[in-house]
């Protein structure tokens, strides 16, 4: 995926390996979630929000969820704002 997304953009992309098992990594940013400001509403673009939450609410400690992509991908995203030390209110003032 890294490599076709080099290929097709030029995007500048950082791979990450993880140390930690999911549910461990998802500890780590977890205060932060409240923090989101998801874009809800009948705008198309939205498309995706419902299932977004679908995954989310069946993110299981023991793993044995069915899916669990857009979560590992939000957790990364909250890792990397954390490091970054992201001023969360600017951040949600702007959204």
């Amino acid at each position: 995926l890294i490599q076709e997304i080099q290929r097709l953009t030029t995007f500048q992309i950082k791979p990450v390996i993880p140390t930690t098992d999911k549910f461990t990594r998802l500890t780590e940013v977890i205060s932060h979630l409240d923090t989101l400001k998801l874009p809800m509403g009948d705008n198309p673009l939205n498309y995706w929000i419902n299932d977004f939450l679908k995954e989310c609410k069946e993110f299981r400690a023991d793993l044995k969820h069915a899916h669990d992509d857009q979560v590992d991908t939000m957790i990364y995203a909250l890792k990397e704002l954390q490091i970054l030390k992201v001023d969360w209110n600017k951040l949600t003032q702007k959204l």
